[in-house]
């Protein structure tokens, strides 16, 4: 077949998340010629709002810290927890490769991994590790070093950030959470680092200390600058091209204008999942049901999932979700992922009756689970309410209000939906029922899921 094509590389990567970047330097540190394309206007893809937490056993980090894992326990602990349809191969493919992936990363990067004490969400399960050393967290990363590329660098989460813009690591988590001996010069010289980053500062809110996700795609893309790696951004995939039974190469419009794009030795199709698009959430995940408010970035709308179901591609468990109850702050681009402010003392989750229906202190993917099936069957649990005593107010953050900053203070959409009584009765008539669970404040905790309503208020939208 011949055809004329606008560029030609050995490998075309869609999607410039850790999937896709990673995938590229593979390709780069083996000589071929490649090129990494992503429709937004930013890179990093979700990976970059994330915590940047992944899941390896018998790693080597882990070896170190004097934690002896076994691969068989893993693949015991991972096949238990996996859809029956999920072949065992594939299972025993990760678990026997995760820490030679990451040995090699750490080789090829300058991305440095760490693996925590953090215990396996189902410890209790045949192969589950209670002392942890399978989750690793990336340490930060000077983002100076990127150049103007820092610029295009996806924000963190609002829930992965202090104030919405200062990065932090997770071992500063616990510090501030808890206001440890000496937090407040901690809190300081951070602050202090941010604002005075001039001349930086007067052109950018970005934080250029990278952490959790923002330092996992900084320190590929820093890889990916020193062999050469081009990135293209506003420049999105629209179909795959096939040639002679194979996939040749790609239409790609870049900054509006169509371009094919041969791929002499493959294309990569990186380019995320599909929760920012209502129609194949309907389609393929209709227990978790709105798009608005999902916790990804905006590009999420399956595109190379349809691109290649055009071509006649196989899908798998499509039906299958990443779940987690969140905070929605009205007018913000997605949901607060709600952790660990669950699992602290003075709170309790309730639906819209009032009542108690999980154990809120549960992994944050059984929350979400839980939460959309009591939706699905009682229509009450979306949103459902976070409450929380004055102990706990004024100990704790939860979701985007702060412990040492004070109501009248807050966000103008926070208090849109943070209610507050004096009394047990005075805080179910503000949460919209005629009697409450506990007393001090609440805040609607929302999951990925369709509206709800509550009695006496308008419609809630909320999502992961």
């Amino acid at each position: 077949m011949s055809a004329v094509w606008d560029k030609e590389v050995d490998v075309l990567v869609v999607g410039s998340g850790a999937g896709g970047m990673l995938s590229a330097l593979v390709a780069a540190k083996n000589h071929a010629d490649v090129l990494i394309v992503e429709k937004e206007k930013l890179w990093g893809g979700t990976s970059a709002t994330s915590g940047a937490g992944i899941w390896i056993p018998a790693s080597d980090q882990a070896a170190a810290a004097g934690f002896n894992d076994s691969v068989d326990d893993a693949f015991k602990y991972v096949r238990a927890l996996s859809a029956d349809n999920v072949p065992d191969e594939n299972i025993r493919a990760y678990v026997g490769n995760a820490a030679k992936m990451l040995r090699w990363m750490g080789a090829n990067t300058d991305i440095e991994y760490h693996a925590f004490p953090y215990p396996d969400y189902h410890a209790e399960n045949p192969g589950g590790s209670p002392t942890g050393y399978r989750t690793h967290m990336p340490l930060p990363l000077d983002g100076r070093r990127l150049g103007k590329d820092v610029r295009t660098l996806r924000f963190a989460s609002p829930a992965a950030s202090l104030f919405g813009y200062l990065n932090w690591h997770f071992d500063e988590t616990y510090i501030l959470l808890f206001r440890a001996k000496g937090w407040p010069w901690h809190l300081a010289k951070s602050l202090m680092r941010y604002w005075f980053d001039w001349p930086f500062r007067f052109t950018s809110r970005k934080d250029r200390r990278l952490t959790l996700g923002n330092a996992l795609a900084g320190g590929l893309r820093l890889a990916l600058n020193e062999a050469k790696v081009p990135l293209w951004l506003n420049s999105g995939l629209e179909e795959l091209i096939e040639a002679d039974g194979q996939i040749a190469g790609a239409v790609i419009r870049r900054d509006g204008k169509a371009m094919r794009v041969r791929a002499r030795k493959g294309v990569v199709l990186a380019a995320g999942g599909f929760d920012k698009n209502q129609a194949m959430r309907d389609a393929h995940a209709p227990l978790y049901p709105n798009a608005l408010y999902s916790g990804g970035t905006s590009g999420n709308t399956g595109d190379a999932i349809r691109a290649g179901q055009a071509l006649g591609a196989d899908t798998m468990n499509l039906q299958s979700t990443w779940a987690a109850p969140v905070f929605y702050v009205p007018g913000e681009d997605r949901g607060r992922l709600c952790t660990i402010e669950r699992a602290l003392p003075g709170c309790m989750m309730v639906n819209q009756q009032g009542e108690r229906y999980l154990n809120e202190a549960a992994s944050y993917h059984i929350v979400g689970q839980q939460m959309a099936r009591r939706q699905r069957e009682h229509g009450d649990a979306s949103p459902s309410w976070f409450v929380f005593d004055h102990t706990y107010r004024h100990s704790y953050p939860v979701g985007p209000v702060y412990p040492l900053v004070p109501d009248w203070a807050q966000n103008g959409m926070v208090k849109t939906i943070f209610k507050k009584g004096r009394t047990l009765g005075e805080l179910a008539e503000q949460m919209g029922g005629r009697s409450g669970p506990a007393g001090g404040h609440g805040q609607p905790l929302q999951r990925q899921c369709r509206q709800g309503r509550g009695p006496r208020f308008p419609p809630r939208r909320c999502g992961l």
